[in-house]
């Protein structure tokens, strides 16, 4: 049986490259996560091995954060960005013993991978093969993800954020990560193509007792603006990674790299033009949305929505640092409404001062 056919056999809605977007209802597999947990496919996230000795060097030297040194099995997020510090793009990166695990986003695994070729010189000593073909990725979300993930390795309960193990079992090898959180715990596995579904069936097998049961990205999506973590609506050129509260991924102490200079300006000299916050809103908004203020004036931009089940809409936004105290009141339009949204707090991770302007 293919992992499509499976999907299909449990009753899944599919996108076009084959991901459930659901199972039926996206608002009920995100509302059972609060207790529970659910199993999600996802991989149309990019990933990809980098091997050689200059692996770890080279993805340092083209990225805000400071990854050369890592060792082994710890992992740490990083971001490529342009002359002006624009977002390219939002990797993670896993050093394994032998070679560097890297994830992209979804869709964004052979820009990302191209863009890191690029940047392998004549004298580096590293190159790059993509898991895309060979191998699909699962991911575990919940309040009982980590009694789950304990039954099929025993030590990920006292794996740190970004720590990432291998797995033998049952004659093949297997990858285990543990990434930012949307709710609970978040794991990830990257399983040989040919036994991804042996491993889905196995899990909710051994997960039956904690609740799990398959989720779809429309209920990730859900999660993901609630827990106020951005993605591809927010990872792109429009901002620069501190604008988003993506400080703890930049380093201001290690080398140069490309956009590292506007970045350390902003930092030195405290100042901030736009932030992001989530939203309260009563409707469910097109994205993007263009946010202004009651005299017209343009402030923002809304990133993310979704529908989070009895009239609970979830939102966020990256508006200019003016606008972004709590209760202040922005419109936007639906369906050429103008509708008026209230910011709510900030998302992310910011310094005090920004807390303080």
């Amino acid at each position: 049986m293919s992992l499509k056919e499976f999907h299909l056999q449990h009753g899944a809605t599919l996108a076009p490259d084959n991901i459930p977007l659901d199972y039926g209802n996206p608002i009920a597999e995100a509302s059972h996560a609060q207790q529970h947990a659910l199993l999600l496919d996802r991989s149309h996230e990019g990933r990809f091995f980098v091997a050689g000795v200059s692996r770890l060097e080279v993805i340092n030297r083209i990225s805000t954060n400071k990854v050369d040194l890592l060792p082994t099995q710890q992992g740490k997020p990083t971001l490529f960005t342009n002359a002006n510090a624009r977002i390219l793009d939002r990797i993670e990166v896993y050093p394994y013993s032998e070679e560097t695990l890297v994830i992209a986003g979804a869709g964004r695994g052979q820009f990302v991978q191209e863009y890191l070729q690029r940047n392998i010189f004549f004298n580096d000593k590293a190159s790059s093969r993509s898991l895309m073909p060979t191998h699909h990725q699962f991911s575990l979300h919940g309040a009982t993800a980590e009694s789950i993930i304990a039954c099929l390795l025993p030590d990920a309960p006292q794996m740190p954020l970004y720590g990432c193990a291998s797995l033998a079992w049952q004659g093949a090898t297997y990858f285990v990560f543990k990434r930012k959180p949307v709710l609970g715990t978040h794991w990830a596995i990257i399983a040989p193509t040919e036994s991804a579904v042996t491993l889905a069936q196995h899990l909710l097998e051994i997960g039956k007792e904690d609740g799990l049961r398959l989720g779809g990205s429309m209920a990730y999506n859900i999660l993901r603006v609630k827990a106020g973590l951005p993605a591809n609506g927010e990872l792109n050129s429009d901002f620069i990674p501190l604008e988003l509260g993506l400080w703890d991924e930049v380093s201001f102490n290690k080398g140069c790299y490309t956009g590292q200079e506007i970045i350390a300006r902003m930092d030195s000299r405290e100042k901030l033009a736009r932030v992001l916050v989530s939203l309260k809103v009563s409707q469910k908004f097109p994205i993007p949305t263009t946010l202004h203020t009651p005299e017209g004036q343009n402030v923002g931009t809304i990133t993310s929505c979704a529908s989070a089940g009895e009239g609970d809409i979830v939102a966020m936004a990256v508006v200019k640092t003016s606008a972004s105290q709590e209760g202040t009141e922005l419109f936007g339009r639906v369906n050429d409404t103008l509708t008026s949204v209230s910011v709510g707090q900030l998302l992310g991770n910011y310094p005090q001062w920004v807390h303080e302007n």
